[in-house]
């Protein structure tokens, strides 16, 4: 058996909702969906494989656009966490044919387009000597308040603390414990620090607002 409910803003819960511009596509069974009221989609998609568990918070206003979450194939208990406050032009999670994979998106995060997160390899690499396996998955986490550029690529064991900057098309393949960060390249690395972003355009921004 399946979960899909919607959870009302006074904590009433609708059961199996219709929302518009999400599909969720349960491909077996024990998984959980729950979409929060004021989480809003444009062409989203979710494959959800066995025992695993999806939480999207209220969004931005922009909300969740052209973005694919993949948990089919083998491999059981995956989750998937979007905090409050985050808004995505279009990204892709492949979270499919491990086990215990977990991605997490903070508070009022932006996303901008085509921006990946691999949290596996899907194949496997192993020692010769002692068949241990050397590319298992590690979660991926993402602070508050980051903003991501776009083609960005998260791999398996990516960190990045709140507040952070990621430059388009970088490639983020490690832990950034630092906050207020700009980190950009491949493979991504701190370039500028003591940084704030704000969504407000650049010809609206002023220092005192």
């Amino acid at each position: 058996m399946n979960i899909f409910r919607l959870q009302k803003s006074d904590g009433s819960i609708v059961e199996n909702p219709t929302i518009e511009g999400l599909l969720v596509d349960f491909r077996a069974s024990g998984s959980e969906v729950l979409v929060h009221e004021g989480a809003l989609f444009r062409n989203c998609k979710f494959i959800v494989g066995k025992n695993s568990r999806i939480c999207i918070e209220p969004t931005h206003k922009r909300g969740l656009i052209n973005t694919t979450v993949d948990m089919s194939g083998v491999g059981v208990n995956k989750s998937l966490s979007i905090k409050s406050g985050t808004s995505i032009e279009s990204a892709r999670f492949a979270m499919a044919n491990e086990s215990h994979l977990h991605i997490e998106i903070g508070r009022g995060c932006m996303l901008s387009s085509n921006v990946v997160f691999r949290v596996t390899d899907g194949h496997v690499m192993f020692d010769l000597d002692s068949g241990e396996i050397l590319n298992k998955s590690r979660p991926i986490v993402i602070g508050d308040d980051c903003w991501i550029g776009s083609e960005a690529l998260f791999m398996k064991g990516s960190v990045v603390a709140n507040r952070t900057i990621v430059g388009t098309r970088a490639l983020v393949a490690s832990r950034f414990e630092e906050e207020n960060v700009v980190i950009a390249g491949v493979p991504a690395k701190i370039l500028k620090r003591n940084c704030g972003w704000s969504r407000t355009y650049i010809d609206n921004y002023s220092v005192d607002s």
